[in-house]
């Protein structure tokens, strides 16, 4: 599974995106960031070979991980509950439909924060689409 989840200024989690990957090859981890990286994207990662080559579009910096010294903690935590969010809601979830399933804890993780701006967002959504 590729995990890419961005962090704020201070290093607190903002945006997060989960994909399931038949492999971590080169062509896959650069199709990922492709698709879900932005060309301005700073990538912390650990050190794992087919990174550096299928990277070479974003700046990346890889670090041999150390689980003390925090490095991919924020990423480890969002994996855990990923991984709670599914197994005590999901029991017995389709291998088929786990994408879907990331697709829905990062979107509820990504907006976590907008609930004061909800109701702005859900009218100028409701505005848009009668506009059509």
């Amino acid at each position: 599974m590729f995990v890419a989840l961005s962090l704020d200024n201070k290093g607190n989690p903002r945006f997060l995106k989960m994909k399931t990957t038949k492999d971590i090859r080169q062509r896959s981890v650069r199709a990922f960031a492709q698709a879900y990286f932005s060309k301005a994207s700073v990538v912390l990662s650990d050190g794992y070979r087919s990174y550096a080559p299928a990277l070479s579009d974003f700046e990346h910096h890889p670090h041999n991980y150390n689980p003390l010294n925090g490095m991919l903690r924020w990423l480890h935590i969002v994996i855990s509950n990923a991984k709670a969010f599914i197994q005590g809601t999901y029991h017995g979830l389709p291998v088929k439909y786990l994408d879907s399933y990331l697709d829905e804890f990062c979107f509820r993780f990504s907006r976590r924060s907008f609930a004061a701006t909800l109701f702005q967002r859900f009218s100028l959504a409701v505005a848009w689409s009668s506009a059509d």
